[in-house]
């Protein structure tokens, strides 16, 4: 059996300790923390893909765990999947890496997964295990994989964002129960930092928002707030809160970049081969901002980052658009194509495959028994979780230790899922209960609740964007583009337009027609770092 490779030296370094490897960050059983060396004891009596579900169902936090023995390797990831392993059989061994093109190297694996581009061009991300190239895979989120000697495998998904039972709680209990469950999470956070710097990318919304009232309210006073792009409304909320909270606030302007240099630059290059790996689309939202801190020296070495990714997930920002599946006009891959296969429009062809490798997804599931709620389609919510969420979202947040920095994601705290998860539909829809939650116990004792006409109520926007949503398709595309341009506060334009003129200069023609930047990113990814044909 050959071991794990870990190509990647970043802010969460990679450790071994006897047959144990390990990288990132948990909490035990009893809400301990654990990290580097001390996180390996609670794998140490470990032998068999059983004893690691076991073991790994007790924990929470942001980790890959590899557990070499006699028959073969064990690998345990969180329920978010951040720290992938990629592995592909030579026909002889297993060659196991952080880095998919490492194993692309190493193996001479590199045919092109074709069927797998279209999916990618159209969303950012490859689904289930898949990747760009034919052969190399990647773990999936919450997952006990098990490569054995013989070149065979064994996996299992070991936790889903399923509901077994919603609560008959009143509404006022359910509020006060949420208050606990955010009281523990936030213990638990300031418990992590240790004393260190906590970095929050401060937005106008209310998920980052929260994480810097937890912070106050739990004392912690080492936090820097920053905010990126160019100036607009949103910025505007963001120094507000951070100056009515007392924190140092920091904002890095990207129309003061060079665009073409940036790209250009090798470690930008670096960056995109590392955030991407042959799966998921690298982000470019925090790079240059993280990139100007840390040449600048504006933030400590040992600094902590804190995104407020899923908040909104959990809430239910997403349950309209998801969970709420019209199953009597669309099946679920029909449904999940039209929602969120829309980067560029996919012809008839590429939406074949891209629907065609849903169904293939959903067939090759195990899904528990789960309690149903009329109008609503959990298993829905539960791809956008694996797949959209996992590899999109959460990835984004691979420029953090790419730097050398830590980050913890609060609102993803255990006790968060599971209390989302069992919390009745009606309250998730257009995040009511939460809205509501931090609203009056967080951002009006705090003042930090503005009023109407610096920002809309949440749940109003959230409406208007979904009534959007469905006009979208009716809307001329000039008119599309000058919006796309408009509300462009992270000078995307202002990159991909060097993207584009690269894709141009090698002969190969930019998407014209497209809903967002994030489709000429895409696309200069699978032609600069693919041998796609």
């Amino acid at each position: 059996m050959t071991a794990p490779f870990y190509f990647h030296d970043d802010g969460f370094k990679p450790v071994t300790c006897g047959n144990i490897g390990f990288r990132g960050y948990l909490f035990d059983a009893s809400d301990n923390f654990a990290a580097g060396k001390s996180a390996t004891e609670s794998f140490e009596h470990v032998k068999t893909a059983e004893e690691l579900r076991e073991v790994i169902t007790r924990l929470d936090g942001a980790f890959t765990v590899t557990i070499n023995t006699d028959d073969g390797l064990l690998i345990g990831t969180d329920t978010m999947g951040l720290f992938a392993m990629y592995y592909a059989w030579d026909g002889n061994n297993w060659f196991i890496s952080d880095s998919a093109h490492e194993v692309k190297t190493r193996t001479g694996i590199s045919k092109v997964n074709k069927s797998a581009i279209a999916e990618f061009l159209s969303a950012g991300f490859v689904m289930g295990k898949d990747t760009l190239v034919k052969g190399i895979n990647r773990t999936r989120p919450a997952e006990v994989l098990f490569l054995k000697n013989d070149g065979s495998c064994q996996a299992m998904i070991y936790e889903r964002f399923l509901p077994d039972y919603f609560s008959s709680k009143s509404r006022h209990d359910l509020d006060q129960q949420l208050g606990r469950v955010l009281e523990k999470t936030s213990r638990r956070l300031v418990d992590s930092l240790q004393g260190k710097t906590a970095v929050i990318p401060l937005s106008g919304g209310y998920d980052s928002r929260l994480i810097a009232c937890m912070l106050k309210k739990a004392g912690y006073t080492n936090v820097v707030c920053i905010t990126y792009g160019r100036p607009n409304k949103e910025s505007e909320i963001s120094q507000k809160v951070a100056q009515k909270l007392g924190f140092r606030w920091l904002f890095i302007d990207y129309r003061e970049i060079n665009a073409a240099a940036a790209i250009n630059d090798p470690l930008f290059l670096d960056y995109v081969k590392y955030a991407g790996n042959l799966s998921s689309m690298p982000f470019l939202q925090e790079y240059f901002a993280v990139d100007a801190l840390t040449k600048s020296g504006a933030i400590t070495e040992d600094a902590i980052f804190l995104p407020g990714h899923t908040g909104d997930f959990l809430a239910g920002s997403y349950v309209e658009k998801t969970a709420v599946c019209n199953t009597m006009k669309y099946d679920r891959p029909t449904w999940l194509l039209k929602q969120y296969f829309s980067f560029i429009q996919p012809g008839k062809a590429m939406g074949e495959t891209i629907r065609g490798r849903i169904a293939a997804w959903f067939d090759s599931q195990e899904f528990p028994a789960i309690i149903n709620c009329q109008g609503y389609d959990p298993l829905v919510e539960e791809w956008d979780l694996k797949e959209k969420i996992s590899k999109f979202i959460f990835n984004s947040s691979r420029v953090f230790p790419f730097f050398g920095y830590q980050f913890r994601f609060p609102l993803w705290d255990r006790q968060l899922r599971l209390f989302f998860r069992r919390l009745p539909y009606p309250l998730r829809s257009f995040k009511s209960l939460y809205d509501y939650h931090l609203e009056e116990q967080y951002f009006k004792p705090l003042g930090v609740y503005f009023n109407r006409d610096e920002i809309r109520e949440q749940k109003t926007q959230l409406q208007i964007q979904f009534v959007k949503s469905k006009l979208k398709p009716f809307v001329p595309e000039f008119i599309k583009k000058s919006r796309i341009s408009k509300r462009d506060y992270l000078c995307y334009k202002h990159f991909t337009r060097v993207m584009a003129a690269e894709l141009t200069k090698e002969g190969t023609r930019p998407v014209k027609k497209f809903n967002s930047y994030n489709a000429l990113i895409c696309q200069w990814y699978v032609e600069k770092f693919t041998d796609n044909p």
